[in-house]
């Protein structure tokens, strides 16, 4: 049985949007056995999905070095030799693993031109707009004949156990709650948590919902500084895991959300999604179907994933962005929710 091997390791919203290109490999070659090598904490999303025989979880703080990297290939290699490696990473660790795995073949996603990697080691790196990353995934696949699936079969896909459902049943017992998620890697990407505190008490108040706060350990200050600025209870989920995370938004109304992974997580759930863009392109990021809201400014999208602070010192692109404009894009989804 020839073997193919696929890995994305980070961040979350890239491995979901890799699940398009998965699926329809897995379509292309059904007889093939098809291993996804992913980040420990992402590895239990995947688990379960019809189109993936086997899911390698890689611990990337104890596995990194050389010699993680190598016992990591030899737990990949145990079913036997890889016919086809694919890199939708490139980055160190990803090439090393391939080298570890010594394939017949290798596929890598480009992601940048040589000129453009040069130009990033100096600090200028022009946002990349086009093609959306969810099908610039799938063209790396183009050599093996896989064929795009249509525009509306390109959402995410996550594989939830009872398990999971039940424990977010525990931690919010009332399905329907209004989602936010206030964090992001990057701080030019947040919009403000006052912002978002005003639009999730609005929100609140016109449905009677329970509010969830949506981030993982890393966002704890900025959950506890919209608790404190919403002044109302708040379940949060810094200490779940992310199964229990996703079933937590599988039940949800809504998600008003920055440009990060819990965005796509919700649309991989089928949760309605209002995306707040600022630095970044959504032609390249916008979760699947999700209804985005920016302000129109001639220095915006000025990066690929944002950064520490705005290149121009004023991160107008998101602080010139009212609620009352998130509020317009949130109603209409809730009263077509409901």
């Amino acid at each position: 049985m020839k073997r193919l091997v696929v890995a994305r390791t980070s961040a979350l919203g890239d491995v979901l949007l890799c699940t398009p290109a998965l699926a329809a490999l897995k379509e292309a070659q059904p007889e093939a056995h098809l291993t996804f090598v992913t980040s420990a904490p992402f590895a239990a999303l995947f688990e379960g999905l019809p189109f993936l025989d086997a899911v390698v979880p890689w611990d990337l703080h104890r596995d990194r070095s050389r010699g993680g990297i190598r016992r990591l290939a030899a737990r990949v290699l145990r079913p036997g030799p890889v016919d086809l490696y694919i890199d939708l990473q490139n980055k160190v660790r990803t090439r090393l693993l391939g080298h570890r795995l010594r394939p017949a073949r290798r596929l890598v996603y480009q992601r940048r031109s040589t000129g453009q990697a040069l130009l990033a080691l100096v600090g200028y790196d022009p946002p990349r707009t086009h093609p959306h990353a969810t099908r610039a995934y799938l063209e790396v696949l183009a050599p093996l004949g896989v064929r795009p699936p249509p525009a509306g079969a390109l959402r995410p896909t996550v594989h939830l156990e009872e398990a999971a459902r039940a424990a977010a049943r525990v931690r919010c017992p009332e399905a329907g709650a209004i989602a936010v998620a206030p964090g992001a890697r990057h701080a030019t990407k947040r919009w403000p948590v006052s912002h978002f505190a005003e639009v999730a008490r609005t929100l609140c108040d016109r449905t009677g919902a329970p509010l969830l706060a949506v981030g993982g350990p890393q966002d704890g200050p900025l959950l506890d500084a919209f608790a404190a600025a919403v002044a109302r209870p708040v379940v949060d989920t810094r200490d779940l895991d992310l199964p229990v995370v996703a079933a937590l938004l599988e039940r949800a109304r809504l998600l008003v959300s920055n440009d990060t992974g819990p965005a796509h997580l919700a649309a991989a759930v089928d949760t309605p999604v209002v995306a707040v863009f600022g630095p970044t392109a959504e032609s390249r990021w916008a979760p699947f179907g999700a209804q985005v809201v920016r302000t129109e400014i001639a220095c915006a999208p000025c990066t690929n994933h944002g950064g520490a602070r705005c290149p121009r010192g004023h991160h107008r692109c998101l602080r010139a962005l009212a609620p009352d404009e998130v509020l317009a894009a949130a109603l209409p989804l809730l009263e077509a929710a409901a």
